[in-house]
């Protein structure tokens, strides 16, 4: 029987219904796409405006975004405030509050560092950058790589850390390791804590309490204090006493790769005596020597000039170069053979170093004698070779 145009209204076949079903899927589907794509737009362009406005080039693979929470993986990012600096995280979480970034968490952080300079400048891009450096977060499982030490020493060097909280100015890093590089010996677990205010960053750390490491806020000038610190190996005034070292380095930071670093190293050592023969031994005291230099790394490596060091009546100067694995350094003086002399009268008469004996000595010698030292320090384990020589050009004063 034919069906009528009134029977196939009333009823409509079932496949019509089933296309106009497929139809308005099809059309839904579509449109939650297409929200989701420009929800993902919209939120990608946040972040990387927020980011862009606190000083920080990012970039993300993924983007999910709430009015709570941004959530962020495959994430790179570079510093404006340091250029050498490279920076990838696995995820990153940021807490919101109407869109404004609160706090940060990071996780899987890898840095890559093409140099010092570029660390100094993360280190103080905090200070110069007052929206990123005031932004609290933390991260964990991080990795630093320095590509390279300096132009004159191409060895890189990586760093890890477990964890790592900022908060107002102030940084905690935790389970701190490495390797030495060249020596192979292994740092840490240790703890380092910076803290930022308007003169600039100082860093402390757990293995060595009594130092500290400071970063001017422009980032061109670096220092170490340290505060009677055991130092091993150095030849000591007597037996059972540690040398104490105390004293400050000063670096400054050149700004471009060309100029060398520049410093000077001024350093007290209590209870350190000076490596000599025996003829000197009432010149060098042995109670306190001081140690003074300037210091030039370039591509020819780490030299310390002018070095000069004075224990007693005796000064010695001269220059030394540092490697990574030893310190070698030649230095010369000379004492005036009249105050031997005088030494030698006084321990005979028992004058105790009068006036007297060195007048009498005065008056009978002239000339001086040579001294020179030899130096040579090897980092494995901090061994000190010290090979002392003289020359003697006296004669009697007739």
């Amino acid at each position: 029987m034919q069906k009528t145009l009134d029977d196939m209204i009333a009823r409509p076949p079932r496949r019509w219904l089933r296309y106009l079903l497929v139809a308005v899927a099809g059309v839904v589907v579509v449109t939650g796409a297409l929200t989701a794509i420009f929800w993902s737009t919209i939120a990608r362009v946040l972040v990387e405006r927020a980011a862009s406005s606190r000083g920080v080039d990012l970039t993300a693979k993924e983007v999910s975004l709430s009015l709570s929470e941004a959530h962020l993986k495959n994430v790179d990012a570079t510093l404006a405030a340091a250029p050498g600096v490279r920076i990838h995280a696995e995820s990153v979480d940021v807490d919101l509050a109407t869109l404004t970034p609160k706090r940060v968490h990071l996780h899987g952080v890898e840095i890559d560092a093409d140099d010092p300079r570029a660390l100094v400048a993360v280190l103080s891009a905090g200070k110069a950058n007052k929206a990123s450096g005031s932004l609290p977060g933390d991260a964990d499982r991080i990795t630093l790589r320095l590509r390279k030490v300096a132009s004159s020493v191409p060895v890189t060097v990586d760093v890890t850390a477990d964890k790592v909280t900022h908060d107002a100015g102030h940084t905690d890093i935790k389970g701190v390791r490495g390797t030495v590089p060249i020596l192979g010996s292994p740092i840490g677990p240790l703890d380092v804590a910076l803290e930022r205010d308007a003169a600039g960053t100082t860093l402390t750390t757990s293995a060595v309490p009594k130092a500290h490491a400071t970063i001017a806020a422009d980032g061109r000038t670096v220092s170490v204090a340290i505060d009677k610190i055991a130092v091993p190996g150095l030849p000591k005034a007597s037996q059972g006493e540690a040398v104490l070292a105390s004293g400050e380095l000063t670096v400054e930071v050149p700004g471009g790769e060309k100029t060398p670093y520049t410093g000077k190293l001024e350093v007290t050592l209590d209870g350190f005596e000076i490596p000599h023969p025996p003829e000197l031994d009432g010149i060098c005291l042995g109670t306190q020597a001081k140690l003074t230099a300037s210091l030039d790394l370039s591509r020819e490596g780490l030299v310390l000039k002018q070095m000069k060091v004075t224990d007693g009546a005796l000064s010695l100067k001269g220059d030394a170069t540092v490697t990574l694995s030893h310190f070698d350094g030649n230095l010369d003086g000379t004492v005036a053979c009249s105050r031997l002399a005088g030494t030698a009268i006084a321990a005979k008469m028992g004058l105790d170093g009068s006036a007297l004996a060195r007048a009498l000595a005065g008056e009978a010698v002239s000339g001086d004698v040579g001294i020179h030292l030899h130096i040579v320090v090897d980092a494995k384990d901090f061994s000190v070779q010290a090979t002392p020589s003289i020359v003697v050009r006296c004669g009697l004063g007739l």
